[in-house]
């Protein structure tokens, strides 16, 4: 039985946030927690934009990507998110065999929680696919929200390897 090294995976952190001021920070530390192989952040608005005096625009951290614009909908933002993680991270085995692209998707004002085990999440679940013999496509995560609940959000922990279209 031969199983996937815990590196024969790439992990790509994706956020999506607009205007959500220093809350941005809280959520890319988190992501940062996952020892994620790249972090996408998208900034901006997904339909009208909000005219909101007390909101600032978002803060990042030094080098951290941001590719910044303004989408019809939250499915064709998330929709560039899943096409930019691709294209960057997509790699073929020898055999012709694509590694396993996992993505972890995040909102600006939310926090990751147990972001420190999410590496090992992975490999479990290619393990698990391995012994099913069917790859799983998404798997729950746990989020923190701002006023301290937490809940299991599914469909934040995808691979972006089996996906072709982000639909709502």
């Amino acid at each position: 039985d031969v199983r996937a090294d815990v590196s024969d995976f790439r992990l790509v952190g994706m956020m999506s946030t607009y205007k959500e001021g220093r809350l941005t920070l809280g959520a890319v530390r988190s992501l940062q927690q996952a020892e994620l192989d790249d972090l996408l952040v998208f900034e901006g608005p997904a339909g009208e934009p909000l005219d909101h005096p007390e909101i600032r625009d978002s803060v990042f951290p030094p080098g951290v990507k941001v590719t910044r614009g303004r989408w019809r909908t939250d499915a064709r933002k998330r929709q560039a998110m899943l096409e930019e993680a691709k294209r960057r991270h997509a790699i073929s085995r020898g055999n012709g065999d694509q590694v396993p692209l996992f993505g972890l998707i995040l909102d600006g004002d939310e926090i990751l929680g147990n972001g420190w085990a999410l590496r090992d999440v992975c490999q479990w679940l290619l393990w698990q696919g391995e012994a099913d013999g069917e790859p799983f496509a998404r798997y729950p995560i746990v989020n923190i929200e701002r006023d301290g609940s937490m809940s299991f959000t599914g469909g934040r922990l995808v691979r972006l390897d089996r996906i072709r279209r982000y639909h709502v």
